[in-house]
């Protein structure tokens, strides 16, 4: 029964996000930059070579694989956008309940769906693993793909987890 209600929870988050990406906020500089290099790479262009990016390629690779997959439009970007503060805000609301609506409205309202929110998701990951003292190989892989999603990022969780 739990599980049902934390699976509900969770498309309910999805729902929120997406409703607020996709009718109240405006697709700014950074969210363009990203959409287009998403779709640049879905469409078979090489990054670095055919187009000019400042980032690691790994958030990217993720979108223009869903972009490739499920059609190369805003909304396939704003569904694949909105998991992932959804997920930051379900493993929030896992850990503790009484902090979730400060999540939900600086999630909402401050940030927006790109590589560092990615990040945060990929920080929040291994701190739940380290707390429940999980499988350290995994918690270096997802410090690697920390990495290659946002470098300056991802030597900042390299210390406390050393």
């Amino acid at each position: 029964m739990k599980k049902k209600v934390l699976n509900v929870l969770f498309v309910l988050f999805f729902i929120l996000y997406f409703f607020l990406l996709n009718y109240f906020r405006n697709m700014d500089t950074d969210m363009m930059y990203i959409f287009g290099m998403s779709s640049s790479f879905a469409e078979g262009l090489i990054p670095y070579n055919d187009f000019n990016m400042v980032i690691t390629p790994l958030y990217i690779s993720i979108l223009a694989l869903f972009l490739k997959i499920l059609g190369n439009n805003t909304i396939i970007y704003y569904l694949v956008a909105a998991i992932v503060p959804a997920s930051i805000t379900f493993l929030v609301n896992k850990k503790n309940k009484y902090i979730t609506p400060f999540f939900v409205m600086i999630l909402s309202f401050i940030s927006f769906p790109n590589y560092n929110l990615f990040a945060l998701l990929l920080f929040f990951i291994i701190l739940k693993l380290e707390y429940e003292k999980k499988n350290d190989y995994l918690i270096g892989l997802l410090l690697g793909l920390m990495f290659l999603t946002k470098v300056s990022l991802a030597f900042f969780a390299v210390i406390p987890t050393a």
